[in-house]
């Protein structure tokens, strides 16, 4: 037993990650160098002390609490939590589990985190979001929605067309919310297959199929005292929509292939860019689960109904665009290309308006973006650009039926999304927020040619 003891000491005593025991009120009785190195102070000042008692971050010290109450109840969990310090921006994967006595009665918790930031360049930045600094009513409407829901854990359903910036808003969601320092993750419904969804929410065993040859956790897993954003949620298969509603009510969780369940602690937003309401109606998606969804929804506006905010988003993209194409010099926006920019009808929001700064960032002189490197037509007389047909007049003065008045619409935006995109299909797909699947569909039943 002392060579034991001794081993375990040495173990404890040099690692370098931080280690700590607590027992059943969650004072701490062990801890080692490494974790005082983390919280900067001595011994003495931490042994018989709870978190709230040390003044620790009072997300993390609330993110802990509910997780060690659960693992005092026999529950183990491997998280990760960003945790701010002195300015800094530390963040840890910690893994917690039950400590238990020979007749295999829990009496403590044990937990080891690990330091998985750079501190030396994570500085935490002043509080208050980018989007302080919109001017447009819709955009300051929504800022307010999103920082009354951001108070509590409802679920949250983002609306709005495809490319409008809903992942953004999720994402600014979970940073004003109290789980800020928790994970933010996201899946895109859409772009899997119904087995891969369900693997990928919930996780597998090892043996649970061909191919599953370790224990995987999914992302609801992953997500613990986060947030997880339920991207395309109108394309979910109806065969998962009850498994998600079921998580909804309970809270638990059962990777393919266990035969326990694992109670989570995430909370879910949701985005669609479909009518919801009418696929309820036609049977596509559950009423049930549209009802528990739509607890809090949230419409994001269309960049066209934000226009205002414009020369600000554009300056914004630019430096992300140019940081990560490594460019040491941001370049400047003539005042012809700007008017442009403002004259456009945005068809694909935010995202295409993306997509033409960086194009433009590639080919621009490197000091300044012209109209030319737009690649946007010239505006007309009449104000508006052409680089997406806006004017349906002529479609709808012809004596046709009001589907094949749809069908030249998809026609005519189709034909010039191709064209702006030199013929490529998947291209064109981005501009209109289409998967590459959909828009090959319209084109074959069009006939359009490519």
């Amino acid at each position: 037993m002392r060579v034991s003891e001794e081993r375990f000491r040495g173990i404890f005593e040099n690692t370098e990650d931080s280690m700590f025991i607590k027992n059943q009120d969650l004072e701490y009785t062990h801890v080692n160098p490494a974790f005082l190195r983390l919280l900067d102070r001595e011994s003495n000042s931490v042994i018989g002390m709870t978190d709230e008692e040390l003044a620790l971050d009072s997300d993390y010290s609330e993110h802990a609490r509910k997780l060690e109450t659960r693992t005092l109840e026999g529950e183990t969990f491997d998280t990760e939590h960003t945790w701010k310090r002195n300015g800094w921006t530390i963040s840890l994967n910690v893994i917690r589990f039950p400590l238990r006595d020979s007749a295999g009665q829990v009496f403590g918790m044990c937990g080891i985190a690990r330091d998985m930031s750079d501190r030396r360049v994570r500085r935490v930045e002043p509080a208050g979001p980018p989007a302080d600094e919109y001017h447009s009513a819709a955009a300051r409407n929504l800022l307010d929605q999103v920082a009354l829901v951001a108070r509590s854990d409802g679920t949250v359903l983002l609306l709005g067309e495809s490319g409008a910036g809903k992942d953004h808003w999720a994402r600014l969601l979970h940073e004003m919310s109290h789980r800020a320092g928790g994970p933010f993750l996201t899946i895109n419904c859409a772009a899997l297959s119904p087995e891969l969804v369900e693997s990928e929410l919930f996780g597998y065993e090892a043996g649970a199929f061909t191919g599953a040859r370790g224990r995987k956790r999914g992302l609801l897993e992953l997500a613990e005292g986060g947030t997880l954003l339920l991207n395309e949620i109108g394309e979910m298969p109806l065969g998962m929509q009850s498994k998600l509603l079921t998580f909804l009510d309970t809270h638990l969780i059962m990777r393919i292939g266990a035969v326990t369940s694992i109670s989570v602690d995430t909370r879910i937003l949701a985005a669609t860019n479909r009518d919801i309401r009418s696929d309820v109606e036609d049977g596509r998606f559950r009423r049930d689960l549209f009802y528990r969804l739509n607890v809090f929804a949230i419409t994001v506006p269309s960049l066209r109904e934000r226009m205002d905010d414009l020369p600000i988003l554009v300056r914004e993209t630019l430096a992300d665009v140019a940081g990560k194409m490594g460019l040491s010099q941001l370049p400047t926006v003539d005042a012809a290309a700007l008017d442009t920019l403002m004259k456009y009808q945005w068809p694909g929001n935010v995202r295409e308006l993306r997509n033409v700064l960086e194009r433009a960032l590639i080919l621009c002189d490197k000091d300044t973006i012209s109209v030319r490197d737009l690649g946007l037509k010239e505006s007309h007389g009449d104000g508006e650009c052409s680089g997406i047909p806006t004017s349906f007049d002529a479609v709808l003065s012809k004596d046709v039926s009001f589907k094949e008045a749809v069908d030249e619409a998809k026609r005519l935006l189709i034909e010039s999304a191709l064209d702006r995109s030199g013929g490529r299909i998947k291209d064109a797909a981005v501009l209109l927020g289409m998967t590459r699947n959909s828009i090959a569909h319209h084109i074959r039943r069009l006939g359009i040619p490519t």
